[in-house]
């Protein structure tokens, strides 16, 4: 696993995106298919079967995609002609390596265990609230396995932008294109807050019916909601996080993550005894407020990154708001012979449809700049 993920970790690198994204739909498919043919015979022999034909799934998916990408590294390398000297000498390469890889690991060795604590602070300070251990559980299992989820969703095509913007920063530092970096940075703020403002817009008006859409839970709705004011600031970590990493500032993300876990804490400890799990969105929504703006006043400060807070922000504001508004008169005058989940799907597509002609119309973004983004990411 760790050294496909070096190899994966190379082509990025590289600007050679058709490897890696290759490489995680051959794993997923070759975890599924061994899955599919064990499940008939491990599944009926009981529980502990069935989480052994998992892990065997796993563990092939694992090794077929790291031979995919070995063997189109070595048919790279080949064809490419990587045999040359290197550059720099052995031990500065590890230094350079170690620079970046120390503070990484020191985010994730920590931000691993701030989480365990969250984790096993939350039910306890629910049970302080009021709670049963029942109600606890069942209250923060609808919080981070049903909410969080829907939330993170749409950041997936933000994650693949964030991904080539560490190699493509990289590059343009070392050319000393002061201008191709301020152009990359500034576009890719203005998808990322476009992208979470129209989210949040869309998670608060209709926080209700997506949450009986999708779980048929009436109490997931008032989660969505209040969430939803986090989706812009949850967006531009995606980003903001890769656009740090381009210009090598893995010890400001380490002290950014252990700010963001002392605020969550901070919530948790003192004030989820007093107002419930809504203290921990809250929580959320401060700590990923902060931290946000300290990496965004960071990179201005290393960058000409430059924020049209008019068109990044209080347009997309308007029009989403514009948006959801219609979509909701229209939603309530569908109520006649039409199935709730439909309704919805409609109503979240209008959505979708009316924000982007909006956004266009009132030229927050062009053609240019949905150009400069699909170039974003990765193939």
């Amino acid at each position: 696993m760790y050294a496909g993920s070096c190899i994966r970790g190379c082509f990025l690198g590289m600007r050679q995106s058709n490897v890696p994204a290759a490489s995680q739909v051959i794993e997923q498919l070759a975890r599924m298919s061994v899955i599919f043919l064990l499940a008939k015979n491990f599944i009926p022999r009981g529980i502990e079967a069935a989480a052994t034909a998992a892990i065997l799934g796993t563990c092939a998916g694992e090794i077929i995609s790291f031979l995919y990408v070995l063997f189109s590294y070595r048919l790279f390398k080949t064809k490419n002609r990587l045999n040359k000297k290197p550059v720099i000498s052995p031990i500065k390469s590890l230094i350079m390596i170690m620079t970046m890889a120390l503070p990484l690991t020191a985010n994730r060795v920590t931000g691993s265990l701030l989480s365990t604590v969250e984790n096993i602070m939350i039910p306890e300070k629910l049970k302080a609230y009021g709670m049963t251990s029942v109600e606890a559980i069942s209250s923060y299992g609808q919080l981070t396995g049903m909410a969080m989820p829907l939330l993170m969703f749409p950041s997936s095509l933000l994650t693949a932008i964030s991904v080539s913007l560490v190699p493509a920063v990289s590059e343009a530092i070392a050319k000393r294109n002061t201008s191709s970096i301020s152009e990359t940075l500034t576009k890719s703020m203005l998808f990322t807050l476009i992208t979470g403002i129209g989210t949040a817009g869309l998670f608060v008006t209709f926080s209700d019916e997506i949450g009986l859409m999708i779980y048929n839970e009436a109490e997931i709705g008032p989660l969505l909601f209040q969430m939803g004011f986090i989706c812009p600031f949850l967006y531009c970590q995606v980003t903001l996080s890769g656009i740090l990493n381009g210009l090598g500032e893995q010890m400001f993300i380490f002290r950014n993550s252990l700010i963001s876990s002392a605020i969550n804490i901070f919530f948790i400890f003192f004030l989820i005894p007093v107002y419930g799990i809504y203290a921990f969105t809250v929580g959320m929504f401060v700590s990923m407020m902060t931290v946000s703006l300290l990496a965004i006043s960071k990179i201005i400060t290393k960058t000409e990154l430059m924020i049209d807070i008019v068109n990044s922000v209080i347009k997309p504001i308007i029009c989403i708001s514009a948006s959801c508004l219609t979509a909701r008169l229209i939603y309530n005058h569908l109520s006649v012979g039409i199935p709730n989940k439909i309704q919805t799907i409609l109503s979240v597509i209008l959505t979708g449809v009316f924000y982007c002609i909006l956004l266009i119309e009132t030229g927050c973004i062009t053609k240019k700049d949905i150009n400069m983004i699909i170039k974003r990411i990765p193939k």
